[in-house]
């Protein structure tokens, strides 16, 4: 008779690897707290990068980090799986970070190095200059990330929002839209025209497309 092994710790973490977000999160409102750590290591990067450049030094970012995750527990009773778990972190996240700002009554914080999406869109960020292997000197580098800071620092809050949410995050333009509580059409003008806008501004500036 052949007898069946008993399941390792690491065989528990890879069953666990396999789920989506939505089961995780509806096996952690049944108690189940592994399901919790596997949600938070998954989603901790983007999270933390979303409040450091949402909020660019209002609050302690780790005091904000932790806020996200404490309501996180706090609501898992609220989350229903018909919502992608995503859309309904990073509506939390969001929140945490207005909250935040609102307390330092500021609004222009928002701090971004455009990231790849393959959206087959020509004006993709990956098609920014800085992107992949380059011959760019450091000093070249700084320039460049300090005339980016700028331009996106002169978008409006709109615009950098959407930017945000969509190059530090998986969102799709209709959960961003969720999110903002507006239409993905909205979302991707949205979007659309603050990548044209960095674009117009670089060259401005002097840095030529690849």
């Amino acid at each position: 008779m052949q007898v069946q092994a008993m399941p390792t710790l690491s065989d528990e973490q890879k069953s666990l690897s396999a789920l989506c977000d939505e089961d995780l999160m509806h096996r952690y409102g049944e108690g189940e707290m592994d399901a919790f750590e596997e949600l938070f290591q998954r989603h901790k990067s983007s999270v933390y990068a979303f409040i450091y450049h949402f909020t660019h030094g209002v609050g302690a970012i780790e005091d904000l980090f932790q806020t996200v995750f404490l309501r996180v527990v706090r609501y898992r009773k609220r989350y229903k799986a018909k919502a992608k778990f995503t859309t309904w972190l990073f509506t939390i996240t969001r929140s945490v970070c207005i909250d935040a700002i609102r307390k330092q009554k500021t609004a222009d914080v928002i701090q971004l190095f455009p990231q790849s999406h393959n959206d087959n869109d020509p004006l993709d960020a990956a098609n920014f200059p800085g992107r992949g292997p380059s011959p760019l000197d450091a000093t070249y580098e700084s320039e460049l990330q300090e005339a980016i800071d700028e331009i996106i620092a002169s978008l409006s809050p709109e615009q950098r929002e959407v930017l945000l949410l969509r190059e530090k995050t998986d969102l799709t333009f209709d959960e961003i839209g969720e999110i903002i509580d507006c239409s993905a059409n909205t979302a991707k003008s949205r979007m659309h025209y603050a990548l044209l806008a960095l674009r117009k501004g670089l060259r401005e500036r002097g840095f030529e497309e690849p």
